[in-house]
């Protein structure tokens, strides 16, 4: 029997909130206004960290901070890469450690292959994702999600992940922030214009939805996954709720673009704007029915 990891969010909102991966200090404020903003969303809402650099290990906790720590659904980032170093070096308790530390419920592990390989600075795989989240999954006890970075996942992609006993599986679909054209933003003219065509490559969300449904379908008592986070390309509440109800799988959506932007001002803001996207999801429930 495979453990219980599932994220159990009963999310009356339906809405994550995502893509908070800025430099110091901006994220201490966008992470600051993420927790406020949990009271409007009713502590429903998974919050993403920034990636984590494994030195924070060695940095001593601010006792400052602890207040941000008490929400349920609070989801620290690791690259596939970062984790398949620890793993084959035997510091796989390293990883436990990190969590406890900042007192996450979980982990979500970044699949970017093209990002890793278009920075400059990137780390590259020797063995294939699937491979390391086997063993990551047989040697941690907290939930882990999976998500890609922009791009999102094919369907023999999906299917291999859906038979892990993942706590969800996030979409990160193309048509949202894309970080494999970030980082050819930071390239020389000619690899940009070389490696542009990279970007391009991808899956949206509606059609990874349509994917996740045959899968479930195909894989029956084999899909140990049940759970997904439909995001990229969800501009709004509508976006959200449309391909919710053509999921049949349990999910919620995610967004990012749209809440960093508010996330950058006053609370007030961010606290306003979270609340258009919930009465806007309750009436798109109690009026709209999708075709």
């Amino acid at each position: 029997a495979h453990q219980d990891r599932r994220c159990d969010h009963h999310a009356s909102s339906h809405v994550a909130l995502e893509g908070l991966q800025r430099p110091v200090p901006e994220h201490e404020r966008l992470h600051r206004h993420a927790h406020e903003s949990r009271h409007a969303l009713q502590d429903a809402a998974p919050i993403a960290r920034p990636r984590l650099q494994l030195h924070v290990l060695r940095v001593k906790v601010v006792p400052a901070r602890a207040d941000l720590r008490q929400h349920p659904h609070r989801l620290d980032h690791l690259g596939i890469a970062q984790v398949e170093k620890l793993l084959l070096n035997g510091e796989a308790a390293r990883v436990e450690a990190l969590v406890g530390l900042l007192q996450a419920d979980g982990l979500i592990v970044h699949i970017n292959p093209l990002q890793e390989w278009l920075q400059p600075e990137g780390d590259h795989y020797s063995r294939p994702p699937i491979v390391t989240l086997q063993a990551l999954l047989e040697a941690v006890s907290f939930p882990v999600i999976v998500k890609e970075v922009g791009q999102g996942m094919g369907y023999n992609s999906l299917k291999a992940l859906f038979e892990l006993p993942l706590a969800a599986v996030d979409f990160a679909a193309n048509g949202g922030t894309n970080f494999s054209r970030l980082e050819l933003l930071r390239s020389d003219p000619m690899l940009m214009e070389a490696f542009a065509p990279l970007a391009l490559v991808g899956h949206p969300a509606e059609e990874m939805v349509a994917w996740a449904n045959e899968l479930q379908a195909e894989l029956g008592p084999r899909m140990l996954c049940r759970q997904v986070i439909i995001s990229g390309g969800i501009k709004n509440f509508l976006d959200g709720y449309y391909l919710m109800e053509k999921s049949q799988i349990p999910s919620i959506f995610g967004q990012a673009s749209a809440f960093l932007k508010y996330a950058r001002g006053p609370y007030e803001e961010l606290q306003r704007y979270v609340k258009t996207q919930i009465d806007g999801l309750a009436i798109a429930k109690a009026l709209l029915k999708v075709k």
